[in-house]
């Protein structure tokens, strides 16, 4: 009869486990290392955890577990639980309209601005015209103020899916003013304190806001709790750390995404099945990648170097570990 590993929560630490005491094969994970020799040098490190306990870490380019790495993308899946946390307090609501509630945040003379709600730019509906090469140059341009970011629209709110850093970003003035304290504050009590994350790095903009669509810095292991977490709805040692609903409706379809490549976009999460199993994940610029697979119990980070996209870092979830699963 097969038993079920204990369930416990990692705040202090992650537990690990032989592969094959959660139904996994061994040899088909160990063989993930090879892989990444040969294949992708850039990988930094790999975490696969099954029951909620790790069962393959990898470190390399001399990572390590201490190593605080950028999560680049990543970020902005962990600012949609923020989000969930101000909207459940009743601070916050989805159909808030930015210019109404948020004065001079958006500056533009388009009048299709006027409709832009917080639900828009969780789902990256917001109808900006804009594109993530100009990431970089957004961010260099120091005689720039940071708010408003956009002067130009090229769809109406909520008809057209355009990934947009700069107007996710808006949601950390968003919930600064709806909560009353900063993004980082906010996580540091809400999440950060609970989850047992003690070292962590938040990137700030020049206006003192913590950035919502990437600059967060965490241990890879720190991250992979954020996504056990998402896998267990919210709930941690007791707690209900973000409204269970709440978990649903970031990992449920919301626009329409990149189809066929990154699959269809829930709030600030990807949605793209792997193998069959349902799978929502956060992505990060450069391969950093965080997979939650709720019906095979499996949580999955990868991390790498920045120096180019990476996307075929999904791979190892696809080719290695969901095919280490000996009872999918």
């Amino acid at each position: 009869m097969k038993v079920r590993p204990k369930r416990y929560f990692p705040t202090s630490d992650w537990l690990e486990g032989l592969p094959q005491n959660h139904t996994l094969d061994g040899a088909k994970l160990l063989s993930i290392r090879a892989h990444v020799e040969a294949r992708l040098p850039h990988v930094r490190s790999i975490i696969v955890a099954r029951n909620g306990y790790i069962v393959f870490e990898m470190y390399r380019q001399g990572f390590g577990r201490d190593s605080v790495l950028n999560l680049a993308s990543i970020t902005k899946s962990v600012t949609a639980l923020l989000a969930g946390i101000v909207i459940a307090r009743g601070q916050l609501s989805l159909s808030d309209r930015i210019v109404e509630r948020f004065p001079g945040l958006i500056d533009t003379p388009d009048r299709r601005a006027a409709h832009i709600t917080v639900e828009h730019l969780l789902n990256m509906t917001a109808g900006f015209d804009w594109t993530d090469a100009r990431v970089a140059q957004w961010r260099d341009r120091q005689d720039e103020p940071r708010y408003p970011l956009r002067h130009a629209m090229n769809a109406e709110p909520g008809a057209l899916f355009n990934y947009d850093t700069p107007a996710s970003h808006l949601l950390s003035a968003v919930l600064a003013r709806a909560a009353g304290q900063s993004l980082d504050t906010l996580a540091e009590a809400t999440l950060f304190k609970p989850l047992g994350i003690a070292t962590r790095e938040w990137e700030i903009d020049a206006q003192g806001f913590a950035y919502a669509g990437h600059g967060l810095h965490l241990r890879s292991r720190d991250a992979l709790k954020l996504g056990l977490l998402v896998m267990r709805r919210g709930e941690w040692q007791g707690a209900q750390i973000v409204p269970s609903a709440w978990i649903d409706a970031c990992t449920s379809t919301k626009s329409a995404g990149y189809p066929e490549t990154f699959g269809p976009y829930g709030y600030l999460w990807w949605l793209q099945p792997v193998r069959g199993h349902a799978a929502a994940y956060a992505a990060g610029s450069g391969g950093q990648f965080l997979h939650v697979i709720a019906d095979l119990d499996l949580v999955v980070l990868v991390t790498s170097n920045h120096d180019r996209l990476h996307a075929e870092n999904k791979q190892i979830v696809r080719d290695f570990v969901v095919p280490a699963v000996l009872d999918a």
